[in-house]
């Protein structure tokens, strides 16, 4: 996703969930974090549990994005001012807590295996050892099917 530019929809997406996105602000201590495969960032599952609109799923794929280079030290620039806009926009977002920041070890195992997974997956796809069609039928990363 970094690669790519901003939606420029992503800005008004942002401005018309805003206040719902505020409203995701009790964390789930227990909530699991995972890789998420399109935004090649770190997710936990209580950031995730309202239906938002298309175009603001990608935008939270920015700030997945964004966030996770954040930890890995990268500061992926392009999604910088799109974070610093729904930091004003929902600075109650669990998503912006500063744990959901810190690189510890055990986010950054979670991080590398998913990337690790990814990575071989599109080589086996690319090299004709899976069809793109049963990867997209399995979870993405373990191959099981849905």
């Amino acid at each position: 996703m970094a690669n790519e530019p901003l939606h420029p929809d992503f800005y008004a997406a942002l401005t018309e969930s805003a206040a719902r996105l505020d409203a995701v602000c009790i964390p789930d201590e227990n909530a699991e974090v995972f890789y998420e495969l399109m935004s090649g960032g770190l997710v936990w599952r209580d950031e995730t549990t309202l239906k938002f609109s298309t175009q603001f799923v990608g935008c939270l794929r920015a700030l997945f994005a964004y966030r996770t280079s954040l930890m890995l030290g990268r500061h992926e620039e392009a999604f910088a001012p799109l974070w610093n806009q729904a930091l004003k926009l929902a600075p109650n977002w669990i998503g912006f807590l500063p744990t959901r920041r810190q690189p510890t070890p055990e986010l950054l195992a979670i991080y590398r295996r998913g990337n690790i997974s990814l990575k071989k997956c599109t080589r086996d796809i690319k090299n004709g050892k899976v069809s793109l069609e049963d990867f997209l039928l399995s979870d993405g990363l373990t191959g099981d099917r849905n």
